[in-house]
Parts: C-alpha cells; sequence; structure tokens
C-alpha cells in the first residue's frame, strides 16, 4: 500500500515530507546501508498482542501503523524496529527476542529513544503536524498488494516449507494467508482465488515446486 495511496486529504499530515528527513538520520546512527521493506497499514495486523509496529525477521519486512498517529510518534516506532533489523543483520535476534525485558527489545527501546532526540533537535517542525487520520471506507478488497505480498512470504519461508510436513506446511501458509488478507480487508478464501486466477494454482504447490 503506497503512502500516496492512503493520504488523499490536503490537509493529512506529509509522510513522505518526514521519512525523507528521518531515514538518513536513522540510518547514520545504526550505520546501516540498507533499508528493509516497509509496508504501511492503518492498523498492524498481530494474533499476538496490539502493536503499532514490528519488524518480521523471516520476511525482512517492517510492518507499520499509522492510523490516528501523531508523525513523530510513527517514527519512533519505525526507529525501534530499524534497531531490530540492524539485530537480524547481526543474527542478534531468536525466538525468544520479542519476548517483554529481553535483551534485543531494551536496546531497541534504548536506540530508538537515541534516535528520536537527534530526530527531534534537527526538526523540531514536526512537532506542530497533525495526526494523520485517514478516511476508514478505504477499499482494501481492490488493494492489488495482497497476491505480491503473499508472494514475497512465502518466498521467504520456501527453505522452511520444504523441510516441514505437510501438515506444518499447511499451518504456515494459513497463518500467512489469514494475517495478509485480514491486513487488505479481505477474506482468506478471497486471497486464495486471486492467488489462483493470477498463478493458475494453489499457493501450496506454487511454492513448493519453486526452485
Amino acid at each position: 500500500m503506497r503512502i500516496q495511496d492512503l493520504l488523499e486529504n490536503k490537509k493529512q499530515p506529509d509522510l513522505i515530507a518526514v521519512f525523507k528527513d528521518f531515514f538518513p538520520l536513522a540510518m547514520e546512527q545504526l550505520k546501516i546501508s540498507k533499508l528493509p521493506k516497509i509496508i504501511l497499514y492503518l492498523k498492524v495486523p498481530d494474533d499476538k498482542q496490539p502493536t503499532f509496529g514490528k519488524f518480521v525477521n523471516d520476511e525482512n519486512v517492517i510492518y507499520l501503523g499509522i492510523e490516528n498517529r501523531h508523525p513523530i510518534d510513527i517514527v519512533r516506532t519505525l526507529a525501534h524496529e530499524l534497531v531490530h533489523f540492524k539485530q537480524s543483520i547481526e543474527n542478534k535476534l531468536n525466538y525468544s527476542s520479542g519476548e517483554t525485558g529481553s535483551p534485543a527489545e531494551n536496546e531497541a527501546h534504548e536506540v530508538a529513544g537515541i534516535i528520536m532526540r537527534h530526530f527531534d533537535k534537527q526538526f523540531p517542525k514536526y512537532f506542530d503536524e497533525l495526526p494523520v487520520n485517514i478516511k476508514e471506507n478505504m477499499d482494501h478488497s481492490k488493494d492489488s498488494q495482497a497476491v505480491p505480498e503473499l508472494k514475497s512470504a512465502l518466498l521467504a519461508q520456501a527453505a522452511k516449507l520444504k523441510k516441514a510436513s505437510d501438515d506444518e506446511v499447511y499451518d504456515i501458509i494459513d497463518k500467512i494467508m489469514t494475517r495478509i488478507a485480514k491486513s487488505h480487508g479481505i477474506s482468506g478464501q478471497k486471497l486464495h482465488d486471486m492467488w489462483v486466477k493470477k498463478y493458475k494454482q494453489i499457493p501450496d504447490t506454487w511454492i513448493m515446486n519453486k526452485k
């Protein structure tokens, strides 16, 4: 989902400008030369607990919620998740890294705070922005990004899927499809049908035959 498609109201804060100022500063602070894929949602879907953002290590993707949030609050979350991205590059993440109080979480809180102190000092103008308030009647069912997101997620899990049992393959793909379908406001069946229409086979068969 592109920012330009979301920010239809001219009174909306210019998130593109905010991000253009934020990314060079954050990358310099973190000493990283690249960024992960970043996907914007009104509200980030998560089965474990409500969240404004998350970094999915297996997909190398940051999911970022923006609805009813001040731009500085949005980039504060983004800073936190970028720390997790750097931790992934340095092979510091494991199955318990997302737990409250874990070393990875504590480091992300601390470093994000430092990044934001630099950002707020350098760009105080963003304190005057209004929160993002997007029309609630957006038609997510027409969002053409659902199938490409599913493809990206499946490819990220390809190695794991090829080693899994049939039942495990089904569970992994079902969870991926449920998450993506939910984020686009469509049913899992609708996403399945959209996939089959494009690739002429079910997601399970497609990814297992992918070399």
